[in-house]
């Protein structure tokens, strides 16, 4: 029998052991160090061929990374839709006192740490905690005006959208603390440091503080990306916020004067009336025969007189009329209506004007009745007051065309004048108070400048619109539109054959 040699050559199967433990190695460096650690733990679990301690180890080693990855994984995924949830939760609140009470529940929810701080930052003073103005860890050592220096830093890292994290305070990382705060926070026993700055734009409006007094409690990406997120939401929150009070005091405002400005108007009309009335009887009483003959220039004087008194009369009740108008004291009683027969009867009750200044009149009505929701009586007084513009704005030989038609559920009057025209750069303020046109006063054409304000806020009580075209020398357009109705309109019942 021959001797048995001993080659040198590995066995297969210690070949493969061998391959294994090399790969576990190159596997073990490349979890240290590679940022799909998961992946490649997915790799050695795979592994399962090997017999040897040492892929063993690596196998175990591998699965509690991959248990740890996956766990750190759905933790940022809950801090993420946590951080969406309650982002939502501030922008939703409508004042600047909710969105911070809001983010201060947020703020101490969603990340653990030992106490949470928010502040905001009001003209350069840093203001107390929200929420914990008497239980704060480091009002001794506080000062509320912040350092010109550090409130500057706070703003760079605004600006840069990024956040002061400081893992070990007691390090060399404590040096980014203001020094009359570090020694507070020291003594507070804080550890980890996370400062997270909000605002709008390049305005710095405040800061969230996280502070943990652990040193095996270091603050993690997600987290930290959590809390950068609540903070920028909470920069928007509480911009727009105070953008909305500020515009709710500013409409408070205006409404509060505008009450007063027709409160004004309506007292000044009211205390106007008596005297009016004396002078107005005593004019008329001056006119009297049985007081005693007027030589001509006595009547002449009395005749200016009453000119007068009736301007002034008119001015008063336009006056008061567009107060009660504004106020809402006079509001329309709308019922159904046919406006061919609103538009015709002012028609008639103008027509002697215009017949007196031998204007022609032309009329356009449709066949079938034009039916609106309205108040009679304000409407008849709009389409009277187009009209009796159009007569006294129209010189000798023009023409006034009045129009009734219905399109699209669409009321429409046209009044059309060839008078003198709106200069066009004054047509947008046709409709204001007490506005008259540059052409009519060099004509010396009398008026309130209330008329056409007065027919604005009619007919935007009716849910209507009002427009105006014209060009100065040729004419005036005004165009009214209101919403039709058929509801409740009923026709006259025909009466039965004798």
């Amino acid at each position: 029998m021959g001797r048995w040699q001993v080659s040198r050559q590995p066995l297969p199967g210690a070949r493969l052991v061998s391959r294994a433990c090399d790969a576990t190695r190159r596997l073990q460096a490349r979890i240290a160090v590679a940022p799909a650690r998961s992946a490649v733990a997915d790799v050695v679990l795979r592994m399962r061929g090997s017999g040897t301690s040492e892929v063993a180890q690596a196998l175990q080693a591998a699965r509690q990374e991959n248990a740890r990855l996956r766990g750190e994984g759905a933790e940022s995924r809950r801090l993420h839709k946590m951080a969406r949830v309650s982002g939502l939760r501030i922008r939703d609140q409508l004042t600047a006192d909710g969105v911070a009470a809001e983010a201060c529940r947020v703020v101490e929810g969603i990340i653990e740490s030992d106490f949470a701080y928010l502040h905001l930052v009001i003209n350069g003073w840093v203001q107390p905690p929200l929420g914990h103005e008497h239980d704060w860890k480091f009002e001794s050592s506080y000062e509320h005006v912040m350092p010109e220096t550090t409130l500057a830093h706070m703003a760079n890292v605004f600006r840069r959208q990024d956040s002061l994290v400081i893992q070990d305070v007691r390090g060399e990382g404590g040096e980014e603390i203001p020094g009359w705060l570090r020694q507070a926070i020291r003594d507070a026993g804080v550890i980890a440091l996370l400062v997270a700055p909000f605002g709008v734009g390049d305005a710095l409006l405040g800061y969230v503080a996280l502070h943990r007094c652990q040193a095996d409690r270091p603050f993690l990406p997600a987290e930290i990306d959590a809390v950068e997120s609540v903070a920028a939401d909470l920069g928007r929150g509480l911009y727009h916020a105070r953008l909305y009070e500020r515009e709710r005091s500013l409409v408070e405002e205006l409404k509060s004067l505008d009450q007063a400005k027709s409160d004004f108007f309506t007292t000044v009309s009211h205390e106007l009336r008596s005297p009016l009335t004396s002078i107005e009887g005593y004019v008329e009483m001056l006119g009297d025969p049985g007081t005693g003959p007027l030589n001509p220039q006595q009547h002449q004087m009395v005749h200016a007189i009453d000119r007068s008194a009736s301007r002034l009369r008119r001015l008063v009740e336009d006056v008061f009329k567009l107060a009660r108008l504004e106020s809402g004291a006079s509001r329309p009683v709308s019922r159904p209506v046919n406006l061919v027969d609103l538009v015709l009867g002012a028609v008639e009750s103008a027509r002697p004007a215009l017949i007196a200044r031998s204007v022609d009149l032309d009329i356009q009505t449709p066949g079938n009745p034009v039916i609106v929701s309205a108040d009679p009586a304000q409407l008849d007084e709009v389409f009277a007051n187009l009209l009796t513009n159009a007569a006294k704005f129209t010189p000798e030989g023009g023409r006034v065309q009045v129009s009734v038609a219905a399109e699209d559920g669409t009321a429409i009057v046209r009044v059309r004048d060839t008078g003198i025209g709106i200069p066009g750069a004054e047509q947008e303020q046709v409709f204001s108070r007490f506005f008259r046109a540059s052409n009519a006063r060099q004509q010396a054409i009398p008026g309130t400048g209330l008329g056409l304000a007065i027919v604005g806020t009619i007919i935007t009580s009716h849910g209507g619109h009002i427009s105006v075209s014209s060009e100065e020398g040729k004419g005036s357009t005004f165009t009214v539109r209101l919403p039709c109705t058929v509801t409740g309109w009923r026709e006259k019942p025909a009466r039965p054959p004798a």
